[in-house]
């Protein structure tokens, strides 16, 4: 694998291994405007809590169980000791759990909000309100407040039926660890764990999907594995050379092993996803094929995406010319424009939607 690169030089999103995903609701939903314009997440569980401390991370474990208590009016019974177990536990993932970097998701009933906490949780009275275009507003009173940077904003039916199915729970805050990659894969065509690396499609073909147009999809994928998994003596050498027509050749006799697998929804519109394997790509230059991809299909726009210096004009013009003449072979532009395939949409800039807003008064200050 060739040292001097790492994904990151691409502009490829790298998940940490340690970062987390979390739900923070807002109300239903209603504050979701308040949370974008004051650039927090909010919850309103510790707004009555007498003589705060600085922090929320200060609040000891027996001051919030007391408080909780009280607050709640619990008779001994089991039902009231769970809710207010449940309840502490939400409070605790907001005011601890939650560390800068982890990815925070907001949700109404149209709506998902994606951005990335900034800091540790803090009290602030003063109200984020928002003022609309037609007169309305709505204010967000919250007190106990987390930092962060909302990036994006895509509609809810864009999901993929298993994290709607989650968003369903009733709690606050809950993770969503499980279903990382598919947050992931509405916000960015190309991102990567420590194991893999992704790749994303959209369909956004309303009618019946075209059997034929998702084979030469699923063909034209197949086509570039080669140029990434090809680690033979004899293959490695065709790639030092540039020969990419041979290399796929010996790839093919020689019977090498196929790493790269997908995830599909495909209800007419609904997401294609590809997986591939790191460990088998030994030289990380040949991620430029994944680049290439993008700007050959999709109009030539990589955005924040980029080839980094040790990719030769060479290299770039000879793989580009491999995938414009795979598009050829399998008449790759007939079957995007029959699935209307697309990767995440405006992914080179954030989609928060600031229109609506109009003057509205924001009285937080402390970010």
């Amino acid at each position: 694998m060739d040292k001097n690169l790492d994904l990151s030089d691409f502009g490829i999103k790298i998940k940490k291994s340690n970062s987390r995903f979390w739900v923070v609701r807002a109300s239903g939903g209603e504050f979701i405007p308040n949370f974008i314009q004051g650039g927090v997440a909010a919850i309103g569980h510790l707004d009555s809590f007498l003589h705060r401390p600085d922090s929320p991370r200060d609040i000891s474990n027996s001051d919030l169980i007391k408080f909780l208590k009280i607050k709640n009016n619990p008779q001994s019974t089991n039902s009231k000791k769970i809710r207010i177990g449940n309840t502490k536990s939400q409070i605790e993932n907001f005011i601890r759990e939650i560390k800068i970097g982890d990815t925070i998701v907001s949700v109404d009933s149209t709506t998902v909000a994606v951005g990335i906490a900034t800091g540790a949780t803090f009290f602030n009275e003063d109200p984020i309100v928002v003022r609309y275009l037609n007169s309305t507003s709505t204010q967000l009173n919250y007190v106990t407040r987390l930092p962060v940077a909302w990036e994006h904003q895509f509609k809810r039916r864009e999901l993929p039926l298993v994290v709607r199915n989650t968003l369903q729970a009733h709690q606050t805050i809950f993770s969503l660890d499980r279903h990382w990659t598919y947050i992931y894969h509405l916000i960015y065509p190309i991102f990567a764990d420590l194991h893999h690396i992704y790749y994303s499609n959209f369909i956004h073909q309303k009618k019946d999907v075209n059997a034929n147009a998702m084979a030469k999809l699923m063909a034209f994928f197949s086509e570039i594995e080669p140029i990434l998994f090809g680690n033979t003596t004899d293959q490695e050498k065709a790639f030092s050379e540039l020969d990419l027509n041979k290399l796929s050749e010996l790839f093919n006799q020689q019977n090498s092993e196929r790493h790269t697998s997908f995830k599909t929804e495909v209800f007419s519109e609904g997401p294609v996803w590809w997986k591939m394997p790191l460990q088998y790509i030994h030289d990380y230059r040949r991620v430029v094929i994944l680049l290439l991809v993008v700007s050959a299909i999709f109009g030539g726009e990589m955005g924040p995406l980029k080839l980094p210096g040790i990719i030769t004009p060479e290299m770039r013009e000879t793989m580009l010319k491999f995938i414009l003449q795979k598009i050829d072979e399998h008449d790759i532009e007939k079957a995007r424009r029959d699935l209307m395939l697309d990767i995440p949409r405006k992914f080179s800039n954030p989609r928060i939607d600031a229109a609506i807003l109009d003057s509205a008064n924001n009285h937080f200050k402390d970010i």
